[in-house]
């Protein structure tokens, strides 16, 4: 179901994208998050710019077909729960974006099952989901950053660095913007 739904917005993406910058970021969970999972994270997502630009945050289920302006699409994959156990860790990346053919595509991959890993290593079992909604929202705020800029470089300080120490993200040791391997 998801495909379809992002075929049929990607559809009307290239008339869209008339603006230099994107507006509206549309988050889909293939897991469906707490409550307090998504009010955290939107409530940091929307304390921010990015790169001067404010955006606007909704889930993919509330979006209105009128949108005028662009957007990019967020996919979270995977259950967002803290592990009970600590697991082996692997440095991967916590977010990545697309490049098709030298072109950037509007979307955002975030995995969760990723980010709750890190928070239960940096903060122990009582990590919960307002740490893994903050270290969400640096994880996307990063991709968009990416996106906003059409740039694999990162800065040397900030959200924006290649990598963040724990004691920055509340666990999030590593972001990328490439897929996985």
């Amino acid at each position: 179901m998801l495909l379809i739904r992002f075929g049929v917005v990607s559809c009307g993406l290239a008339a869209a994208h008339a603006a230099d910058h994107p507006d509206l970021a549309l988050i889909h969970f293939d897991a469906a998050p707490r409550r307090i999972l998504w009010s955290e994270l939107l409530q940091d997502l929307n304390s921010r710019t990015i790169d001067s630009t404010q955006w606007q945050f909704l889930a993919l289920d509330d979006f209105q077909t009128d949108w005028l302006g662009s957007l990019v699409l967020v996919e979270v994959r995977g259950s967002c729960e803290v592990p009970k156990v600590i697991v082996q860790w692997r440095p991967q990346p916590l977010g990545w974006i697309n490049i098709v053919d030298g072109e950037w595509a509007p979307f955002i991959f975030v995995d969760c099952v990723r980010i709750a890993e890190a928070v239960r290593r940096a903060v122990g079992s009582g990590g919960g989901e307002p740490d893994v909604a903050r270290a969400m929202a640096i994880v996307i705020r990063h991709e968009l950053m990416h996106w906003t800029r059409q740039s694999r470089v990162h800065d040397s300080l900030g959200e924006f660095r290649a990598a963040l120490p724990a004691s920055d993200l509340r666990g999030v040791a590593s972001l990328g913007s490439r897929s996985p391997q």
